[in-house]
Order: structure tokens, then C-alpha cells, then sequence
């Protein structure tokens, strides 16, 4: 139930409203019809998915680094299309990473084709059988074991749900079939890897996937934590869900109250009574009295006053008060990209020291999926190479100060390099941190730029290097 609420929330008002009463309750004999005017009014102000958005980009605003130097450009081939779907890996990254956000949970399988590690290089390529990465959502992943044997803990079993589309017999629909792939340690055969695939509750197949040649005995499989975790973004979506509540009480209140309604008091309109020709009597409707100001209205007889109902009172500026203060708690939750900002200038430190909560949760999971990531991405590669000694890092990125370099520290760097207190390597490593070079620049390579552009008779020519960059 959390999960789909987290989903809801995010994907905005169309699914929040979908789900009606679940998370807008009706008052007590409030009928369909009113029901739906209630809903029908209400707003839903996606703080949630515009945090999420946020939040992933802090994440992915510089690229994941992949490995070392150039081990991103020796493994290119197989970074192209890791998910047989033509995403590369730091898309897949990207995509998988936003998804456990949303949920706080969720895992990747790394899959081979059949007997693909049994073919050559040549003809994996050219029949692209290569294996590939599978994402599943948390809501995909219905049960799971592991185990602790010595120091480690093991997974011993995955079931994971699926579906697939068949074309009918006669070609003119779809078939929809529920399929269920269980990933366990089969003790019968010396704990071998095991997958079986059910089909609508049917076994469908038994297969014990190999890795160079030879029977595995580790299951593939890498959840993004070691259990399922409250969502990051879950007590800003419950009080996401609090202020859709009270606005949709609010622009109620507006309808009902901010149009004057007529009103007599003094009689009780019962009818005209008319005689028909036959001699019966019979009482005709009343008719309505039409507003106009440029009509003259006679009252009939028995009426003692006549006036307009209007609204007063401090009722719904309490419920804005409330939704205002809701909006205050997203803010503090995380939200702060949503929120108007406050007048006057707030120092450097300060703000530091506002997001430092904030970056600390942010940061403690990227460095968590970057181990993960590595895992997974690891065995992905070992697997496509038949090599084992494969060592990848992948690293997200923890920097989540977008301010950058200020013109005036760029200035007082260069001249402490221009007057020999700092090397060119100290120079660039700033220039790095403040973001003033390009994200994948190197030394090396402003190096090789700086021979390539620079006249050969001037101080700036990397073959007359002055003394204070001995050291670079």
C-alpha cells in the first residue's frame, strides 16, 4: 500500500483522484453525485514529484563516473546497450535509481541468454546475445530469502513477478500471461543457481545458468539495500496528501460562499390553485422569482423581508492558514525547490548549514548505490568477457553544491598560481571542484590543449614551464 501511494502521489493529480475515496474520504451520506463535485474541485499540488525531480538531479547533474581514467572508453561496446533496450549503462542507472527513490526498494538481475557464455566473442556480437540487465520495481520482487553462511549473508531465493503479451491464434489480439520466475539455490545439486519460470501458475521451464562454461553458484540478483526501506520522500507525500484533503474542503467552502443567494422570509410559497374546466381544482408549481436589476419584483402577500445570504466569518481563512502551514512542513521536508524564496540574502554558511541534513540522507544513498551499482555492473562485464579479474567502480555523485567557484576565488587561485604559491595540478584540481572545466576534462588533456593552442614563444607553452610547476 505504501509503494502504491508513493507511485500515486508522484505520477500527480489524474492518479491521486483515480483513487477517489482512498485518499480523499466522503463525509458521512454525502452522495455520489456530491462526491464527484467534491473531487471534481479539489486541487492537487504535486510538492512530491517536483522534490523527486529535484533530487534526482542533484544525483545525475555530473555523470556517474566508470571507472578509472579510460576504463569507461576500453568497455564502451558493452556499456552501449546493457538492457537489451538500447539504454547505456548510466542511463539504466539514472532510470533505476529515480525508481528506488520513488519507492525506497527495488532490485536488478544480471540475465544471460541460454548457453550465450558457451559461443565465441564473434558470434555473441553478431547474434547479440550478450547478457543484459533487468530492472525490477519493489512491487515486482513478492518474496525473497537469504541466508547467513559464515560471515556473509547469502541470497538463497528470489521470486520475481513478470507478465508477457502473446498475439492471439487468429492475430487480432493480445493476450496478457502472468509469469513468475523463482531464483533459488537448488540443494539438490550442490547449490547450483536455478531459475524456474511459471506461466499462469503452469512450470514453463527449469534452467541452471552458466557463467564461463560452468554451473553458478551465486544468484545474480542485487538488491538496492539489504531490506526494504521507508521511502526517502514518504512523510513529505502523507502531508502532500493532507493539503489535496483541506483544499479540496477549501474550494468547496469558495463555491458555496462566494456566491450571494437570494432569500424571503415570512410565508411558505404553496402554489397557485387553479380550477380546470371540468370544475376540479389543482395547485399549479411555484414560480421561480428571476433576479434582475432592471425588473421590479412583487413579493407575495404574507412576506416580511427578503434579502441575500453572503458568507462571513473566519472559517476558510483557517483552512488557507492550514494548507499554507502544510505547504511550510513540505519545505522543511525536503521540498525547498517548491517554495517561495525568503526576501534578504542568506549567508554562504548558513544555507550550508540548512541543507547539510538534507545532502547527508542524499549522499549516504548515493554512496549506497554506487556500491551496488558496481556489484551488479561488475558481474555484467565478467560475464560479457569471460574475464575474472573485472573490477569496475561506479560512483554517483555526492556533490550537491550547485553554487560553484566565485569570480572572486577563481581570481585569487590564478594569481596564486601566477605568483609560484600553488602548482598547475592545484590550480586545475579548484578549477575541478568549482566546476570551471568541462565534466570529463582531464590534467593530461589541458596539458595536450594548452601545447596545442599556445604560441611557442610565450611563458603559457608547457616546454618553458616556470619554476613553481617542477612539482605538476
Amino acid at each position: 500500500m505504501t509503494w502504491k501511494k508513493c507511485r500515486d502521489v508522484i505520477a500527480g493529480e489524474e492518479a491521486v483522484k483515480l483513487a477517489r475515496d482512498t485518499y480523499l474520504p466522503r463525509s458521512g451520506g454525502m452522495e455520489d453525485d456530491e462526491y464527484d463535485e467534491l473531487i471534481g474541485r479539489a486541487e492537487f499540488f504535486n510538492a512530491t514529484g517536483r522534490t523527486l525531480d529535484g533530487l534526482h538531479g542533484m544525483l545525475f547533474r555530473i555523470n556517474p563516473t566508470i571507472g578509472e581514467k579510460n576504463e569507461e572508453k576500453k568497455y564502451k561496446d558493452y556499456f552501449e546497450n546493457v538492457d537489451g533496450k538500447g539504454r547505456d549503462l548510466k542511463q539504466f542507472i539514472s532510470d533505476s535509481v529515480k525508481d528506488i527513490l520513488t519507492t525506497g526498494w527495488g532490485g536488478i538481475l544480471v540475465e544471460a541468454p541460454q548457453n550465450g557464455d558457451k559461443i565465441s566473442q564473434g558470434e555473441a556480437e553478431k547474434n547479440n546475445v550478450y547478457p543484459y540487465l533487468a530492472y525490477y520495481r519493489a512491487e515486482d520482487i513478492p518474496n525473497w530469502r537469504t541466508e547467513t553462511r559464515g560471515r556473509v549473508e547469502v541470497i538463497i531465493l528470489v521470486v520475481l513477478q513478470e507478465c508477457e503479451f502473446v498475439v492471439s491464434e487468429d492475430g487480432f489480439d493480445v493476450v496478457r500471461h502472468d509469469k513468475k520466475r523463482v531464483l533459488d539455490l537448488d540443494a539438490e545439486r550442490n547449490n547450483f543457481y536455478r531459475q524456474r519460470v511459471y506461466i499462469d501458475g503452469k512450470l514453463d521451464s527449469v534452467t541452471y545458468p552458466t557463467m564461463f562454461g560452468k554451473p553458478m553458484k551465486f544468484i545474480p540478483f542485487y538488491f538496492s539495500s539489504t531490506h526494504p526501506e521507508e521511502p526517502m520522500l514518504l512523510d513529505l507525500i502523507n502531508v502532500n496528501l493532507a493539503w489535496y484533503r483541506k483544499s479540496a474542503d477549501y474550494e468547496r467552502g469558495l463555491h458555496y460562499t462566494s456566491v450571494p443567494t437570494p432569500y424571503t422570509t415570512g410565508f411558505t410559497p404553496t402554489g397557485e390553485v387553479k380550477i380546470d374546466k371540468d370544475g376540479a381544482q389543482h395547485i399549479e408549481a411555484v414560480q421561480p422569482i428571476k433576479l434582475s436589476p432592471n425588473k421590479f419584483i412583487h413579493f407575495p402577500n404574507g412576506c416580511t423581508g427578503a434579502g441575500m445570504l453572503e458568507y462571513s466569518g473566519a472559517g476558510m481563512n483557517s483552512v488557507k492558514t492550514a494548507m499554507e502551514d502544510d505547504e511550510e512542513r513540505m519545505a522543511i521536508l525536503g521540498a525547498r525547490i517548491i517554495s517561495a524564496e525568503k526576501k534578504g540574502v542568506e549567508a554562504a554558511d548558513t544555507a550550508k548549514i540548512h541543507r547539510q541534513g538534507e545532502n547527508s540522507v542524499l549522499a549516504a544513498f548515493a554512496n549506497n548505490q554506487s556500491k551496488v551499482t558496481t556489484q551488479y555492473d561488475n558481474v555484467y562485464l565478467q560475464w560479457c568477457m569471460s574475464a575474472h579479474d573485472i573490477n569496475v567502480p561506479i560512483g554517483i555523485n555526492t556533490d550537491f553544491d550547485i553554487s560553484g567557484m566565485a569570480p572572486a576565488e577563481l581570481t585569487a587561485f590564478v594569481a596564486a598560481w601566477q605568483a609560484g604559491g600553488i602548482s598547475k595540478r592545484v590550480l586545475f584540481y579548484n578549477l575541478k571542484q568549482g566546476e570551471k572545466t568541462p565534466p570529463d576534462y582531464s590534467f593530461d588533456q589541458m596539458q595536450a590543449d594548452l601545447e596545442n593552442e599556445a604560441p611557442k614563444d610565450t611563458d603559457i607553452n608547457m616546454n618553458n614551464k616556470k619554476p613553481q610547476e617542477a612539482d605538476a
